[in-house]
């Protein structure tokens, strides 16, 4: 009997059931890849050229069951959220040890990210230079206080990532920005992050920083 859960007609090994909803055990429903698949599996079985395999087809079942796994393959949003908020304190520590190099070296080569006075930075590299800059200046000893608000999944390699930040201790502020409350900054970042190779990368970020009461 194959895994519970997998099923396809024609498939030895596999239970009867499941087929006419399509689904897999990732709760996902089977795309193009995975049919080629289960078809390149079936034709497996019926070929007769394949004698020496049709005589085990435990085995096949199992090398199917392998392929159709992989079809459902990093399909955890709850591990995906779980490394993308131990992204974040990463950058959290970065931030408060003035470490430009840490604190930015999650973007992509060519991510875009737009500061609190609405200057665009083009490129990893440009960010981290920035953020050099401004943690031997304004923000020398700073403390950033950060709380994620929200991780959500538009798709399935693709993370909005919302959070808010508290700066304390910073010298002063870039001109036309004023503290939140007395001493403190307040400020709303959003995140666009993608999958790449398994790893999550920043392609987009901008940060909004909140006015004081009037």
């Amino acid at each position: 009997m194959g895994p519970e859960g997998l099923s396809h007609p024609g498939l030895p090994g596999f239970p009867a059931g499941r087929e006419s909803r399509g689904e897999c055990e990732c709760g996902r429903r089977w795309g193009s890849a995975s049919l080629g698949l289960v078809a390149g599996c079936r034709a497996l079985f019926q070929a007769r050229s394949f004698t020496v395999i049709r005589s085990v087809p435990t085995r096949l079942a199992l090398v199917c069951a392998l392929l159709l796994s992989q079809a459902c393959a990093h399909v955890d949003p709850a591990r995906d959220e779980q490394d993308i908020r131990q992204m974040v304190d990463v950058q959290t520590q970065a931030w408060n040890r003035q470490d430009a190099v840490v604190w930015s070296k999650d973007f992509a080569p060519d991510a875009d990210f737009i500061n609190i006075v609405g200057t665009v930075f083009e490129g990893q590299p440009q960010i981290q230079e920035r953020h050099a800059a401004i943690f031997q200046t304004l923000f020398k000893g700073s403390q950033d206080k950060v709380t994620i608000r929200r991780v959500s999944f538009p798709a399935r390699d693709v993370a909005v990532v919302d959070t808010t930040h508290e700066v304390t201790g910073h010298a002063g502020l870039p001109p036309g920005v004023q503290n939140t409350e007395p001493g403190l900054l307040r400020t709303q970042m959003r995140y666009v992050m993608n999958r790449v190779d398994g790893t999550w990368r920043i392609v987009a970020g901008q940060n909004t920083d909140v006015k004081p009461r009037p």
